[in-house]
């Protein structure tokens, strides 16, 4: 079972197919890399690793997410 860990909203895409302003949600893999979700095509949802978007230019602000 995935938990979410953060959201990750898109500032600038720098010519990516991310929609600015976009909210996704963030979770830690087994090696410690945290990465968000999307779904490009309905019901396709692809892994995306934060620090790679970084290395593409793609500005990502990530904030926590609370729990009881």
């Amino acid at each position: 079972m995935k938990t979410q860990i953060a959201e990750a909203k898109i500032l600038d895409n720098n010519g990516t197919y991310f929609i600015n302003g976009s909210i996704l949600p963030v979770y830690l893999n087994e090696d410690g890399d945290t990465y968000l979700i999307e779904e490009y095509e309905k019901g396709e949802p692809c892994e995306h690793i934060i620090k790679d978007l970084f290395s593409d230019g793609v500005l990502v602000a990530v904030n926590p997410v609370g729990y009881n």
